[in-house]
């Protein structure tokens, strides 16, 4: 999400793994950003339709057009927010199970 955005993230075929990453994000301790991610998977029901859409026509300026309402905005600066602290959760997360 930090490259592009949760609705890069959508409309890219990573997308389809929207409904794991919660828990994935729970699992490693990254308990806001899970809330995050769940409130972004309620709202991509709304926008489904432009990505759809956007994904059928196949091109970058189609693509580009669903960014201008700016659907995500919000949660991608909150998620941005939680750069340092979603990794040092995965650092920690990998180190625990590494011993």
């Amino acid at each position: 999400m930090l490259n592009g955005g949760f609705n890069q993230f959508f409309f890219n075929p990573s997308g389809r793994y929207a409904g794991l990453l919660p828990a994935a994000l729970e699992e490693i301790g990254a308990h806001d950003a899970a809330g995050l991610v769940r409130r972004a998977v309620a709202l991509v029901e709304r926008h489904a339709p432009a990505l759809e859409a956007a994904a059928e026509e196949g091109t970058i300026d189609a693509f580009l057009a669903t960014y201008l309402d700016q659907p995500f905005g919000e949660l991608d600066a909150a998620y941005g927010q939680r750069e340092v602290g979603l990794r040092e959760a995965r650092l920690r997360y990998i180190r625990a199970c590494a011993t």
